[in-house]
């Protein structure tokens, strides 16, 4: 969670999208627009996938949007729901979302912090349709089991919930025994891991990302 917010506050637009057209350095009105704008097209193809494989009619009036950043996929979505929740655990990403909010007139947007795997920053409300994008692939596969059973429990009866997950391993054969074992140090031993995210912050490099 610590990473994150060192994320949100030192290059909030990279560390939703990784692409180098997105690095702040780089950031300017026009790669904004290009950023933003591929949250409108997949929110547009989100729809027409429900409609197509789930219900036909299907017109959520409150969204759940977890992981949400900086805003790119809330603002599309508050065009089509009465009411739009998002929650992320950066501080820094929220503020930057509230701003983008802002700009494209998105006064049905609510942005939450997410402080605990239960998320019980917003309670016992239920949502027509729950989302996360590019999130649980950030997230210990444990931890991602309880956010996982905390969201399902805010699904209204009828509702649907879009989840992105990693289903395979990207390890290769061809890697070696020794990053190997650093990673399964870095994932098992918390000590390794903040010694690893502390000399990243020595050496001013980015902040870890899992």
């Amino acid at each position: 969670d610590k990473e994150w917010e060192k994320w949100g506050a030192r290059d909030p637009y990279y560390g939703v999208y990784s692409t180098n057209e997105f690095r702040k350095n780089k950031l300017n009105d026009e790669t904004k627009k290009i950023f933003f704008r591929s949250g409108q097209d997949y929110v547009q193809k989100v729809m027409a996938t429900l409609r197509t494989h789930i219900d036909q009619d299907i017109n959520p009036r409150e969204i759940l949007d977890f992981g949400c950043g900086v805003g790119r996929l809330v603002i599309p979505f508050s065009r089509i729901a009465a009411k739009v929740t998002g929650i992320d655990v950066s501080v820094s990403m929220l503020l930057e979302a509230k701003r983008n909010c802002a700009l494209e007139s998105a006064m049905n947007v609510e942005l939450l912090r997410s402080q605990d795997d239960s998320l019980s920053v917003i309670n016992n409300r239920l949502y027509d349709l729950i989302h996360s994008y590019i999130v649980f692939q950030h997230i210990p596969v444990r931890r991602g089991e309880r956010i996982l059973l905390a969201l399902l429990a805010r699904l209204k009866p009828g509702g649907c919930g879009v989840l992105h997950f990693t289903y395979a391993s990207a390890v290769s054969s061809k890697t070696s025994v020794a990053q190997k074992a650093k990673t399964w140090l870095r994932s098992n031993v918390t000590l390794v891991d903040r010694l690893v995210c502390l000399r990243r912050d020595i050496a001013g490099a980015d902040p870890d990302m899992q």
